[in-house]
């Protein structure tokens, strides 16, 4: 067995990480495989797709089973190589980045943030973890992320725009 050859081999399966080969003598071959494990949905016009943590595909899928139901979704042009961005500004708040389900890269350049509580947070192309940084400190001191809240654009640096829902569009408990 040429273990380079089936090591190469093995790793083109791009569900797998990393594979280490080993003889053992005298006639056993050890194989220890990483998986890859699938952090974001892409979403695109034509497909979903499962990325690791770098961006990379792993596999397209054709529905979201209840094994990725929980994963962030992600949607934008070049999308793939901004994560490392967006995982910068998530670093800010684990609390606050794990009710985040969805992310949208705009224009290749800024994102636009969608929360568990369905509020859409518009953040800056400059300095976004900052931007971020407000609305966890916010939500700490007055419960700021409600159910009344629609969007929050953050994009002027010295403002704070906020949109509520329409009282239509509450549901009782809501209000």
């Amino acid at each position: 067995v040429d273990l380079k050859k089936s090591k190469v081999e093995l790793e083109k399966n791009n569900w797998i990480k990393s594979v280490k080969l080993k003889y053992s003598l005298p006639s056993n071959l050890l194989i220890m495989i990483r998986e890859e494990k699938p952090i974001f949905l892409l979403k695109d016009s034509e497909k979903i797709s499962l990325l690791n943590v770098e961006g990379k595909k792993i596999q397209d899928i054709e529905i979201v089973s209840n094994d990725y139901k929980n994963l962030l979704i992600l949607s934008g042009r070049g999308v793939e190589n901004k994560i490392f961005n967006l995982l910068n500004i998530f670093s800010v708040s684990t609390s606050l980045s794990e009710e985040i389900k969805e992310a949208t890269l705009i224009s290749s350049r800024r994102w636009s943030l969608k929360h568990s509580a369905n509020i859409i947070i518009e953040l800056p192309e400059d300095n976004p973890s900052k931007a971020f940084h407000k609305i966890v400190e916010l939500e700490k001191k007055y419960g700021f992320l409600h159910k009344r809240l629609k969007k929050i654009d953050l994009r002027a640096s010295d403002r704070m725009i906020i949109e509520l829902k329409k009282v239509s569009d509450l549901k009782e408990n809501d209000i």
